[in-house]
């Protein structure tokens, strides 16, 4: 069984390219499934999860990445919300694409760390994975896991 864990079927790499197409040439390839993740949940979760919904070889996750959490719209969506949409649907399986990435700095640590924390919560609310997203901000990444441990 091979599964993809982490591709983004709504990237703009694939423009002309139906996000379905893609799933099915991926299964003619042997891929038994894809998880198709979310960066953005303002402008993007809504066409993610009908990936998902529409596609039986396809699951989704709800997140904000890093380079996003400064967003106005993304900061908005409360721990409330998250874990709402989070169990709006089965096909959601994860939570993320989220961490921290000092190497770009599209956002301040400080933005990116209360995102990180607030999906950490989420998580342990609703007893989904976390997917993690570090670049150049490992011992942070760990420091904020154990801090935010549900043990």
């Amino acid at each position: 069984m091979w599964i993809d864990s982490h591709c983004h079927l709504n990237h703009k790499h694939f423009e002309g390219l139906a996000p379905l197409t893609i799933a099915d040439q991926a299964v003619e390839q042997g891929i038994t499934h894809m998880v198709t993740i979310c960066c953005r949940i303002h402008s993007e979760f809504s066409d993610i999860l009908k990936i998902a919904q529409t596609h039986p070889h396809v699951s989704c996750t709800i997140g904000t990445h890093p380079h996003d959490a400064g967003n106005e719209h993304e900061q908005a969506i409360t721990l409330e919300k998250l874990v709402e949409l989070a169990k709006s649907d089965p096909n959601i399986i994860g939570i993320g694409e989220s961490g921290l990435d000092y190497f770009y700095k599209n956002s301040t640590p400080a933005e990116q760390e209360e995102s990180f924390r607030k999906h950490i919560r989420a998580c342990i609310e609703t007893g989904l994975p976390l997917i993690i997203h570090a670049r150049d901000a490992d011992e942070d990444i760990i420091r904020i896991l154990k801090e935010e441990g549900d043990e």
